[in-house]
């Protein structure tokens, strides 16, 4: 009984290290707040390199560097003077991104967030649509 309880924390302890070495790969992303503001960061994590996109802001496939530490991830973003260190939790990475000498709490979860549906409409829509102007007092058309 004592052997098998042994062998029970040899490979819990062995799966808890797993979680957190630092091994994280695919899409992680989270959400910053910034001043109120929601910004979504997805970052493309590889064996030895990282990229970096904003949805939010149109902006894909930045290349950043990535460095694998005992608990997590450190990750820099040289072309807009970002940076990003977190440590693995067992189903996401907490951290902070920090740009221009601000700081910002970003917890990362793998996959890619769900947006919400977009608002340009594709035809056929699914109601009416009238061309309308309207002439005001100096007569000019709106």
């Amino acid at each position: 009984m004592k052997k098998l309880f042994l062998l029970f924390i040899l490979c819990i302890t062995t799966i808890a290290t797993k979680a957190q070495s630092g091994d994280a790969k695919g899409e992680w992303s989270g959400q910053l707040n910034v001043f109120g503001q929601k910004l979504t960061l997805v970052f493309h994590l590889n064996d030895e390199n990282c990229t970096l996109d904003s949805p939010d802001q149109g902006i894909k496939g930045v290349p950043a560097k990535l460095e694998r530490t005992e608990t997590g991830i450190k990750v820099s973003v040289s072309s807009i003077n970002a940076s990003y260190e977190g440590i693995n939790k067992v189903d996401s990475i907490t951290g902070i991104f920090k740009q221009r000498g601000m700081s910002f709490p970003l917890t990362l979860k793998p996959g890619t967030m769900k947006r919400k549906r977009p608002q340009t409409p594709v035809a056929p829509f699914p109601y009416q649509t009238q061309e309308v102007s309207f002439n005001n007092g100096d007569v000019i058309a709106i």
